[in-house]
């Protein structure tokens, strides 16, 4: 079953496995952004799992240099949105319930953040 929902609003309606959330992140502000992860978190079961794809900056700010020039466009584009560093989904993941949190690098800068929650 698919759904689309304003995540920011509420939970999500019924109960799921997986959550794919794709280029969500980075438009929202940071307290948005843990919103949204709670909001997901709770329609997942224990052991449900939640893949981010999108830019994530690693912890310092300054790389991948792409996520970088993206951060720029995000900031001058949106009210709130920006690409956000590794270590701030860890944090919204974590608060959120979620474990084993791990980001893979893809092509063309973009990251895949995993995570399973408790």
């Amino acid at each position: 079953m698919v759904e689309t929902a304003g995540l920011l609003d509420k939970p999500l309606s019924g109960n799921f496995d997986i959550a794919t959330v794709r280029a969500v992140f980075q438009v929202l502000s940071a307290d948005d952004c843990e919103k949204v992860a709670r909001n997901i978190a709770a329609a997942l079961p224990s052991g449900g799992e939640i893949f981010i794809i999108g830019f994530v900056l690693d912890d310092g700010g300054l790389t991948p240099e792409i996520c970088v020039a993206h951060n720029v466009q995000f900031l001058n584009v949106f009210d709130d949105g920006e690409t956000y560093r590794k270590a701030q989904y860890r944090d919204w993941l974590t608060n959120a319930g979620f474990i084993d949190i791990v980001r893979k690098p893809q092509a063309q800068g973009r990251s895949l953040m995993t995570a399973r929650k408790a």
